[in-house]
C-alpha cells in the first residue's frame, strides 16, 4: 500500500511514524456513506501538519460530524463537515459533506456522531471504485459508529 513516501502526491496515505488506530474495522459491516473530496485543500481542510488533511484518512480512522460555518464565493453559509478525532480530540477537517446531502434528514439526524473509515476507493480492487474516487477528487466508505471494538 503507498506511503507518504509515495511519488503521487494527490494519492497519499500516511507513512508508518503516524500513531496506529486502537479501531477495528468490521468487513462485514455495510458502507453508510460516501464521503467524497479526501484530495481538496480548499476551506481549512489543511493544518500544521498536513497540506491536505483528507490525504491522510486511511481504513479505521474515526470521523465526526460537526456543523460550521464557511465563506463560499464571498458568502456566508453553514456547513457540514467530518473531522477526524485522535486521541479523542478533534484535529484535522477532512471533508465537507456536499450541499445536497447536507440537507438530507439523515444527515442533520447525525451531527456529532461518528463514522469510521472502511475503504479508501483509491487504494480498491474495485475499477469502478477507484474512478469513482478520481473523479470525486478522493473518495472513502465509512458506517456509521454504534460500538468500539478494541484491538488487544
Amino acid at each position: 500500500m503507498p506511503t507518504s513516501s509515495s511519488t503521487n502526491d494527490s494519492m497519499m496515505l500516511p507513512d508508518d511514524s503516524r500513531p496506529a488506530t486502537l479501531i477495528r474495522v468490521d468487513n462485514t459491516r455495510e458502507i453508510d456513506i460516501e464521503i467524497v473530496g479526501l484530495y481538496c485543500g480548499s476551506n481549512g481542510r489543511s493544518c500544521c501538519s498536513h497540506k491536505i488533511c483528507g490525504q491522510h484518512v486511511v481504513p479505521g480512522d474515526l470521523l465526526r460530524l460537526v456543523q460550521t460555518v464557511v465563506e463560499v464565493n464571498g458568502e456566508v453559509e453553514e456547513a457540514n463537515k467530518y473531522v477526524s478525532v485522535v486521541d479523542g480530540v478533534d484535529c484535522c477537517d477532512v471533508i465537507f459533506v456536499p450541499r445536497v446531502q447536507a440537507t438530507l434528514k439523515n444527515i442533520k439526524n447525525s451531527i456529532d456522531t461518528f463514522v469510521i473509515v472502511k475503504e479508501h476507493y483509491a487504494f480498491s480492487d474495485n475499477l469502478y471504485k477507484k474512478e469513482k474516487s478520481d473523479k470525486n477528487r478522493g473518495m472513502a466508505g465509512c458506517y456509521f459508529l454504534t460500538s468500539i471494538d478494541l484491538n488487544e
